[in-house]
């Protein structure tokens, strides 16, 4: 996983930073969460489509220095903060000076101790709240500071796919599983809240092993209309159009891009929040830059 997600309105005060909730502002009827006293809003990102009709390595990476792969990778909705999930070990935090620019990155700070064998990072609330994919099953944290994933606090966790990317409030599931090679559609029944994942299949596509044998990760683009994978038995970046949004069975196949010779093994794969760069980390532990 993916990019940050931003919510805009949560019913509930059970994921709030300080458990409180404020009443509707700015003319919406729900509660919102409040981090430190202060309304806590987002918003729903402005929808986009990747094309790859142009895509291309522009030699922008960085070499994360890893004992292990990036098995996930995030950023903030400036692009000037990443996350990296080094398997086994933890999710590290970088500042870039330059939004986007691999080059400008900066190691920054760590998440507790433990937090280990991520697949997907996705921040919803504003950063207050952190929903990863870990090994056979998600967990959520709070952050006491929002962004900060040195002050993830753990909640709750559920029974569920690692390989998965979250839409934009939490409702809607896509998994990819290497094992099928398939992708599945999920509901959460109250967005945010894991405890209310149903494990009943929504929908689902089944690929054949020419297209990509080994899936690794998997993202959707803001509205749902499209879904993107990565692969490391043929190294392949792999996007398919849904003509129905997150209807996994509405599924044509758009592009089987090679990431060879530049990026081989890709496991982890993340977007910028206007569609124009597709990041990937590979099994030689670095992170690439497309643009599109």
């Amino acid at each position: 996983m993916k990019r940050i997600i931003l919510v805009v309105t949560i019913a509930f005060s059970l994921f709030s930073c300080n458990g409180q909730t404020v009443p509707g502002v700015g003319g919406m009827q729900k509660p919102v969460i409040v981090i430190g006293g202060e309304p806590c809003v987002g918003i729903q990102p402005t929808p986009y489509t990747w094309d790859f009709s142009s895509i291309a390595y522009n030699g922008n990476y960085m070499a994360t220095g890893f004992g292990s792969a990036p098995t996930a990778i995030a950023f903030t909705d400036d692009g000037l903060t990443m996350y990296v999930a080094e398997y086994g070990t933890t999710i590290h935090q970088y500042d870039l000076t330059t939004a986007w620019d691999l080059t400008t990155a900066s190691y920054s700070k760590s998440a507790p101790a433990g937090i280990t064998q991520v697949y997907s990072i996705n921040f919803i609330n504003n950063g207050c709240l952190m929903i990863l994919g870990r090994d056979s099953y998600i967990a959520d944290y709070t952050l006491s500071t929002p962004y900060d994933v040195s002050t993830a606090s753990p909640v709750q966790s559920s029974t569920f796919p690692a390989n998965i990317d979250l839409n934009w409030d939490a409702s809607e599931v896509i998994a990819v599983n290497a094992s099928t090679d398939a992708m599945y559609q999920y509901s959460i029944g109250t967005a945010g809240d894991i405890s209310t994942f149903s494990t009943t299949v929504i929908s689902s596509y089944t690929y054949t092993s020419s297209i990509e044998g080994n899936a690794t990760n998997v993202m959707i683009n803001p509205d749902g209309s499209q879904v993107m994978f990565c692969g490391t038995t043929l190294d392949r970046l792999v996007l398919y159009d849904l003509s129905t949004n997150y209807d996994l069975s509405t599924a044509t196949l758009n592009t089987n891009q090679s990431t060879r010779p530049t990026c081989y093994g890709p496991r982890s794969i993340t977007s910028s929040t206007d569609g124009t760069y597709i990041f990937m980390g590979d099994n030689n532990r670095n992170i690439y830059r497309w643009e599109l």
